[in-house]
């Protein structure tokens, strides 16, 4: 898949994962996790990822390089934000507002992505 890339994450500040229960309750866990990534060419979005484990999408801002993340997200919902001909439009209307969100940029240190790099 062009674009996409492999990444290991954890989930929490404190460097655990989270794992997801059948019952919707988490439980704090050593667990690592894989998302994939993939990248646009957009006004809005660099980049999205989604770990179907969990129903959980990622999206990481152009501009302000906020990563949000939603939860509870459907698989056809992610399949469809990927294939749209126009992803803005499909993340303002689809996703944004849909879905519990959470703005998780700072638990990985301000201006830095998931892998720790400094970013511009």
């Amino acid at each position: 898949m062009p674009g996409a890339c492999r990444v290991t994450d954890w989930l929490s500040r404190s460097g655990r994962g989270v794992d997801c229960m059948p019952d919707g309750h988490t439980e704090v866990s050593w667990r690592a996790i894989e998302i994939y990534y993939i990248s646009f060419f957009s006004a809005l979005i660099e980049s999205i990822g989604y770990d179907p484990q969990c129903a959980r999408l990622e999206v990481r801002l152009s501009r302000s390089r906020r990563v949000k993340q939603y939860e509870d997200v459907p698989e056809e919902i992610w399949y469809g934000f990927r294939r749209n001909a126009h992803p803005d439009r499909y993340y303002r209307s689809r996703i944004c507002g849909c879905y519990k969100e959470m703005d998780i940029s700072g638990a990985y240190g301000q201006g830095k992505g998931r892998d720790g790099a400094e970013r511009p």
